[in-house]
Protein backbone atom coordinates (compact mmCIF):
# COMPACT_ATOMS: atom_id res chain seq x y z
CA UNK A 1 0.00 0.00 0.00
CA UNK A 2 2.77 2.33 0.90
CA UNK A 3 3.99 2.03 -2.97
CA UNK A 4 0.98 3.13 -3.71
CA UNK A 5 0.84 6.27 -2.07
CA UNK A 6 4.35 7.35 -2.92
CA UNK A 7 3.51 6.63 -6.50
CA UNK A 8 0.32 8.96 -6.04
CA UNK A 9 2.14 11.64 -4.48
CA UNK A 10 4.49 11.54 -7.44
CA UNK A 11 1.66 11.85 -10.33
CA UNK A 12 0.23 14.63 -8.38
CA UNK A 13 3.71 16.58 -7.95
CA UNK A 14 4.11 15.68 -11.72
CA UNK A 15 0.48 17.08 -13.01
CA UNK A 16 0.69 20.06 -10.31
CA UNK A 17 4.15 20.70 -12.44
CA UNK A 18 2.65 20.75 -15.86
CA UNK A 19 -0.68 22.22 -15.01
CA UNK A 20 0.82 25.07 -13.47
CA UNK A 21 3.13 26.06 -15.84
CA UNK A 22 0.74 25.67 -18.34
CA UNK A 23 -1.00 29.19 -18.57
CA UNK A 24 -1.98 31.65 -20.58
CA UNK A 25 -2.63 35.08 -19.71
CA UNK A 26 -5.79 36.99 -20.77
CA UNK A 27 -3.63 40.24 -21.93
CA UNK A 28 -2.18 38.09 -24.47
CA UNK A 29 -5.32 36.25 -26.23
CA UNK A 30 -6.91 37.64 -29.07
CA UNK A 31 -10.01 36.53 -30.46
CA UNK A 32 -10.01 35.07 -33.67
CA UNK A 33 -12.75 34.71 -36.11
CA UNK A 34 -13.98 31.34 -38.22
CA UNK A 35 -12.00 32.40 -41.00
CA UNK A 36 -8.83 33.39 -39.16
CA UNK A 37 -9.13 29.55 -37.27
CA UNK A 38 -9.89 28.09 -40.34
CA UNK A 39 -6.33 29.60 -41.71
CA UNK A 40 -4.50 28.54 -38.73
CA UNK A 41 -2.59 25.76 -39.20
CA UNK A 42 -0.18 23.64 -36.57
CA UNK A 43 0.80 20.11 -35.39
CA UNK A 44 0.24 18.52 -32.43
CA UNK A 45 1.81 16.37 -30.39
CA UNK A 46 -0.29 13.72 -29.45
CA UNK A 47 -2.95 12.21 -32.42
CA UNK A 48 -5.64 10.19 -31.32
CA UNK A 49 -7.60 8.36 -34.22
CA UNK A 50 -10.25 5.62 -34.66
CA UNK A 51 -10.62 3.13 -37.03
CA UNK A 52 -14.97 1.67 -37.11
CA UNK A 53 -15.83 -1.85 -37.71
CA UNK A 54 -17.77 -0.30 -40.85
CA UNK A 55 -14.36 1.89 -41.71
CA UNK A 56 -12.89 0.28 -45.13
CA UNK A 57 -9.62 0.34 -43.58
CA UNK A 58 -10.71 -1.80 -41.09
CA UNK A 59 -8.52 -5.23 -41.69
CA UNK A 60 -9.97 -7.37 -39.24
CA UNK A 61 -13.61 -6.60 -40.13
CA UNK A 62 -12.63 -7.72 -44.33
CA UNK A 63 -10.83 -10.59 -42.48
CA UNK A 64 -13.81 -11.75 -40.32
CA UNK A 65 -17.03 -10.37 -42.22
CA UNK A 66 -18.06 -8.68 -39.09
CA UNK A 67 -19.15 -5.37 -39.48
CA UNK A 68 -21.49 -5.05 -36.98
CA UNK A 69 -20.24 -2.75 -33.86
CA UNK A 70 -22.59 -4.15 -31.43
CA UNK A 71 -22.11 -7.73 -32.81
CA UNK A 72 -18.36 -8.63 -32.20
CA UNK A 73 -17.18 -5.78 -34.77
CA UNK A 74 -13.63 -4.81 -33.38
CA UNK A 75 -12.96 -1.36 -33.23
CA UNK A 76 -9.11 0.62 -33.10
CA UNK A 77 -8.29 3.63 -30.90
CA UNK A 78 -4.86 4.63 -32.17
CA UNK A 79 -3.14 7.43 -29.79
CA UNK A 80 -0.20 8.56 -31.60
CA UNK A 81 2.77 10.99 -30.41
CA UNK A 82 3.95 13.31 -33.74
CA UNK A 83 7.63 13.83 -32.81
CA UNK A 84 10.64 12.10 -32.85
CA UNK A 85 11.21 10.47 -29.45
CA UNK A 86 14.86 9.50 -28.69
CA UNK A 87 15.35 6.34 -25.28
CA UNK A 88 18.37 5.27 -24.09
CA UNK A 89 16.79 3.10 -21.24
CA UNK A 90 17.91 -0.48 -20.01
CA UNK A 91 14.22 -2.32 -18.33
CA UNK A 92 14.40 -5.40 -15.80
CA UNK A 93 11.50 -6.42 -16.96
CA UNK A 94 8.62 -5.06 -18.96
CA UNK A 95 5.04 -7.14 -18.52
CA UNK A 96 2.10 -6.20 -20.87
CA UNK A 97 -1.41 -7.66 -21.18
CA UNK A 98 -1.58 -9.69 -17.56
CA UNK A 99 -4.54 -11.44 -16.29
CA UNK A 100 -7.77 -11.23 -17.49
CA UNK A 101 -8.10 -13.85 -20.40
CA UNK A 102 -4.33 -15.10 -19.54
CA UNK A 103 -5.02 -16.05 -16.04
CA UNK A 104 -2.81 -15.13 -13.78
CA UNK A 105 0.69 -15.15 -14.02
CA UNK A 106 0.59 -14.82 -17.66
CA UNK A 107 1.27 -12.17 -19.88
CA UNK A 108 1.11 -11.51 -23.53
CA UNK A 109 4.35 -9.85 -23.32
CA UNK A 110 6.83 -10.99 -20.68
CA UNK A 111 10.60 -9.81 -21.57
CA UNK A 112 13.32 -9.57 -19.31
CA UNK A 113 16.80 -7.48 -19.19
CA UNK A 114 15.19 -5.45 -22.92
CA UNK A 115 17.66 -2.66 -23.89
CA UNK A 116 16.98 -0.13 -26.26
CA UNK A 117 19.83 2.12 -27.66
CA UNK A 118 21.10 3.35 -30.60
CA UNK A 119 23.89 2.25 -33.01
CA UNK A 120 27.62 1.75 -32.15
CA UNK A 121 30.37 2.92 -34.73
CA UNK A 122 28.31 1.60 -37.45
CA UNK A 123 25.12 -0.51 -39.13
CA UNK A 124 27.12 -3.63 -38.57
CA UNK A 125 28.70 -2.84 -34.75
CA UNK A 126 26.90 -5.33 -32.44
CA UNK A 127 30.04 -6.78 -31.49
CA UNK A 128 30.85 -7.72 -27.93
CA UNK A 129 33.92 -5.71 -27.99
CA UNK A 130 34.10 -2.65 -25.28
CA UNK A 131 34.01 -0.30 -28.00
CA UNK A 132 30.72 -1.19 -29.55
CA UNK A 133 29.12 -1.26 -26.11
CA UNK A 134 30.61 2.33 -25.18
CA UNK A 135 29.33 2.90 -28.51
CA UNK A 136 25.96 2.62 -27.90
CA UNK A 137 26.04 3.01 -24.36
CA UNK A 138 26.48 6.81 -25.93
CA UNK A 139 23.69 6.68 -28.56
CA UNK A 140 19.47 6.58 -28.16
CA UNK A 141 17.25 4.63 -30.13
CA UNK A 142 15.32 6.77 -32.18
CA UNK A 143 11.83 6.34 -32.94
CA UNK A 144 9.98 8.39 -35.14
CA UNK A 145 6.00 9.08 -34.47
CA UNK A 146 5.59 6.14 -32.28
CA UNK A 147 1.97 4.61 -31.77
CA UNK A 148 0.19 2.52 -29.55
CA UNK A 149 -2.83 0.70 -30.85
CA UNK A 150 -6.04 -0.53 -28.96
CA UNK A 151 -8.24 -3.24 -30.37
CA UNK A 152 -11.85 -3.06 -28.25
CA UNK A 153 -14.58 -4.98 -28.90
CA UNK A 154 -18.13 -4.00 -29.57
CA UNK A 155 -16.92 -0.71 -29.17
Amino acid sequence: MRQYKVFYCAMLALGSLCFGSAHAESSTLKTLSDSEMSAATGQALMSLTYISPKDNANLESKRTGITDPSNGGIGFYKLGLEALLELNVNIKRLQLGCGGVNGAGACDIDIENLSLSGLGNSATSNTDSATDRNARVGSSAALTNPFIQFAIKNP
